[in-house]
Order: structure tokens, then C-alpha cells, then sequence
């Protein structure tokens, strides 16, 4: 312990300028980070230091902490053998402490502090989000920390290092973004666990063997094959992970094909020769047995038709964008697809055989709540804390009657905040600084209270739909 001790305090007196960088730069995200309430309706100098401050932190604060803990692996660089500390009696239990220490008193704790004073500062109790102080530090620590310690231990200068994030930093944020945006947690979970198992190996064959060239290719074919699982895993195996650790519900829904509501009669049209315009086919899946108080969000469709005689067509599924609305049961989910030219006729012959999964989540309207406009932020069970005020802005228009009212809500760490990113996560925090989430929208009422209600995730399902005959002509946009 002593031995880890003298290396820290020797990387601490080695370092203390990047590191005093780092720790103010920290400062100015928390400065910056004290979100007033109704901010938007403001526009002075200080809210525009405060975005820019922001911003900027996003990308700074985690360079920073690249680059100070890249410089404290390497001050006892564990790659070559031309290293004065190989000669003095040092041992790789105490090394590995003394960078654990330097990544604690660092980077961990400033930033913990940081976001346990913006929660405070930010109106929002401090206790509901320790969990999520937590966790956020462990996400941080595995995508960002780790990875930065497993390139140093890997290379022998910073020239190195650099190189090696040219690379790396853009092939990350390609794979980033694959995924569903509602599902986007299990990606991120994938990415998480496997940044922490390279990185951990790495780490570990580094310090206790020193191998380089067996540390670059665990980290190479690690890299490689972590790539290669987020592009190629499978849309229907997140949404079975997610019905498996989302909440369930017993009763069971049915799918019903609904035929396309056709004028009696169709216009001429001229200008285009209807036998050249591409065939589309609209099936409208009705979801029965679900409550009136309940809807659906449309998730993904996946259709297959089979002809009398063999003939089967089955497109790739649909994903529905992250944007679609919930639906009630008789609205359902619409998809619309485009026949191969190649199995036209043997469809339009003779009633087919359709079969189709249909992949909702279930979604059930939590209780009224009720914010009254020029109260004191009260908190809301699952909104958050909220404030409400009157909107007055010039040349806004005005219902005879009724009032423009703004809404605010806060809350700390959460996966989600009604319609933010990943509203579908198990977990307790997502990757991101700053810990408080907002979410604002205006409202006309006739009194002063702005009433919402929320819809919670419910239940993930696959709902499966059999027709052994059905005429495709009903489905037919272009007839």
C-alpha cells in the first residue's frame, strides 16, 4: 500500500497541470449546469455561457479524462523494456493500486461531486439518486476510462495513443448508431459489457504479464468482434430481450386484417398509366382485446403470403420509426409493402395464405396529474417535479378564453423522461453529464392548471396473425 501510495502521490506532482485543467474544466460544468426554471422564455448573456458551457463539456470532459489517465499509465509505461521503473522493485499489484487511486481521486470523485451538487442545485432531491450516481459512474468508467487505460498499457508514447484514437474514435461513432432508437439500450448494453471485458483483459494481461503483442491482438480481435455483434444482432432478438425484462401482462391480444377503405368510385387520372405505377399493398393489423383506457406503439411488422400454389413472398420486416404514436386497438399498425414483380400474378390468381407478427408495446395511461400555474415545483409520481407558469410572449396567438400555459418537469438520472431517447431501459441512468433531465411543452386551458397524463410501458409483444385466404385486391392501394 505504501509502495501505491508513493507512485500516486509521483503521478499526482507529475501530472498536476493536465489534471488541474481537467478539475476546472469539472468546475465549469457545474457552474454552467444550474438550470433555471422556464430558461427558454430568457435571452441574456449568461444562458448562452451556459449552452456554450454545456456543449462544450460534453466533448471536453471526457477528452480530458482520456488524455490524464492515457499520461498516468504511461508515466509507468508497461509497453517496451527501456522504462526506468522496470530496474527499481516495483510491484505490479501496487502499480495497478496507484492508477485505480488516480483514476478515483481524479476523475471519479470530481465528477460525483459535480452531479450530486447540480441534482441539489437543480430543485431535486438527492437521495432518490444515489442508484443512479452510481451507475452513471460505472458506464463512465467503462466507456470512457478503461479503454483509455487499455490503449496506454498497450503502447509505449503518446504519439501512439493519438494514432491509435484517429482511428478508433470515428469506427465508435459509426457503430453508435446502429439500432433501434426505442431499443437502444440493449445495443448500448452489448457495447457496454464488451468495451469492459476487452478493456478489463487488456488490463489485466498488461499488468501481470506485460505480453504487448498478446494484449494488441486481444484488443484487436476484440474490437473487431465487439463491432461485428452490434451490426449484426438481430432487431426480433432485442425485442425479445426487452419483452423478457420489461414488465408482462397475462391477457392476450389478437390481430385482425382490415381491409382498405376504397372510394366507390376512383377518378380518372390522366397523367399516369396506371399499369406503370408500383403495386402497393396496405395491411392494417387491428389489435383486439385491449382495455379503451389502453394503446398500442407499433414496433415492427413482419408479413409472409403464400400462393395455392407454393408461391411465398415474404419481404424483410418492417421497423416502425421511433417517432410513430401510440394507436388505439382499432387504428392498430399500418404497413405498406411493394410485391416482387416476379410473383405478381401467382398473388393475384386466387385467395393466398398470409401470416404476419405483429411487435407492440403495450401502453397504459397512468393517473391525471394536475400542475397549478405560479405554485412552487412540486414533485409528481412518475413525472418528476414540476412547475407551471403563464406564457406572455408578444405576437403570440390567443384563443378567445383560454390561457397559454408552459409546463416544466425535472428529474435526475432517469432512462427516460416521457418521450426522451431509450424510454424502454430497465436501467436506472443512461451515458450522459449532466444528471437532470427536462422536458417542457405548452398547453391552452381555460383554468390555471395544466393536466397531463402519461403512458407507461406495459407490456412487449409478439402478436401473431393467421388467414389461410385472403384477397389481395382488398389490400391493393393502386386499384
Amino acid at each position: 500500500m505504501r509502495q501505491a501510495v508513493h507512485i500516486f502521490l509521483k503521478d499526482s506532482r507529475q501530472l498536476r497541470v493536465p489534471i488541474a485543467i481537467s478539475l476546472a474544466w469539472t468546475v465549469v460544468f457545474a457552474g454552467t449546469g444550474v438550470l433555471p426554471w422556464f430558461m427558454e422564455f430568457r435571452n441574456d448573456a449568461w444562458d448562452q455561457i451556459q449552452y456554450v458551457g454545456q456543449r462544450l463539456s460534453t466533448y471536453v470532459i471526457p477528452i480530458g479524462w482520456a488524455l490524464i489517465v492515457s499520461l498516468a499509465v504511461q508515466t509507468d509505461a508497461l509497453a517496451g523494456d527501456r522504462q526506468f521503473w522496470l530496474t527499481r522493485p516495483y510491484s505490479r499489484g501496487s502499480l495497478a493500486l496507484a492508477k485505480a487511486m488516480f483514476v478515483v481521486a481524479y476523475v471519479t470523485l470530481p465528477m460525483t461531486l459535480a452531479q450530486g451538487t447540480l441534482v441539489v442545485l437543480n430543485d431535486l432531491p438527492l437521495s432518490p439518486s444515489l442508484i443512479g450516481l452510481a451507475f452513471e459512474h460505472v458506464l463512465l468508467t467503462i466507456v470512457f476510462v478503461m479503454p483509455a487505460a487499455a490503449l496506454a498499457a498497450m503502447t509505449g508514447s503518446m504519439a501512439q495513443v493519438a494514432l491509435s484514437l484517429i482511428v478508433l474514435v470515428p469506427a465508435a461513432m459509426l457503430v453508435s448508431d446502429v439500432g433501434d432508437p426505442l431499443m437502444h439500450w440493449v445495443w448500448g448494453t452489448v457495447a457496454t459489457l464488451g468495451l469492459g471485458m476487452v478493456g478489463g483483459t487488456v488490463l489485466l494481461v498488461q499488468f501481470r504479464h506485460r505480453t504487448t503483442a498478446q494484449s494488441r491482438l486481444i484488443g484487436l480481435a476484440g474490437s473487431l468482434a465487439l463491432a461485428s455483434v452490434l451490426v449484426a444482432l438481430p432487431w426480433k432478438t432485442a425485442f425479445a430481450l426487452q419483452s423478457r425484462v420489461g414488465p408482462t401482462r397475462n391477457e392476450s391480444l389478437r390481430a385482425s386484417l382490415v381491409p382498405l377503405a376504397k372510394p366507390a368510385v376512383r377518378p380518372p387520372n390522366q397523367l399516369i398509366d396506371r399499369r406503370l405505377m408500383d403495386r402497393r399493398l396496405h395491411f392494417r393489423f387491428a389489435i383486439a382485446g385491449l382495455p379503451a383506457d389502453e394503446y398500442v406503439q407499433c414496433q415492427g411488422v413482419e408479413v409472409s403470403v403464400e400462393a395455392t400454389d407454393g408461391t411465398r413472398w415474404q419481404p424483410a420486416l418492417r421497423v416502425f420509426p421511433s417517432y410513430t404514436g401510440p394507436s388505439t386497438g382499432t387504428e392498430g399498425c399500418l404497413v405498406q409493402l411493394q410485391p416482387a414483380e416476379s410473383i405478381r400474378e401467382s398473388l393475384e390468381s386466387r385467395p393466398v395464405h398470409v401470416r404476419a407478427s405483429i411487435y407492440v408495446t403495450r401502453l397504459i395511461r397512468t393517473q391525471e396529474s394536475r400542475i397549478e400555474v405560479g405554485k412552487a415545483p412540486k414533485h409528481f409520481a412518475n413525472l418528476g417535479v414540476c412547475a407551471a407558469r403563464e406564457l406572455n410572449q408578444p405576437n403570440q396567438i390567443r384563443v378567445p378564453g383560454e390561457t397559454l400555459l408552459h409546463a416544466e418537469c425535472r428529474r435526475s438520472f432517469p432512462a427516460s423522461l416521457m418521450a426522451d431517447a431509450d424510454p424502454y431501459s430497465p436501467f436506472p441512468a443512461t451515458l450522459a453529464l449532466h444528471p437532470v433531465r427536462i422536458k417542457r411543452w405548452s398547453v391552452s386551458s381555460t383554468a390555471p392548471v395544466v393536466a397531463t397524463q402519461r403512458l407507461l410501458e406495459n407490456s412487449f409483444l409478439r402478436v401473431d396473425f393467421n388467414a389461410p385466404e385472403v384477397n389481395l385486391a382488398d389490400f391493393d392501394f393502386t386499384k
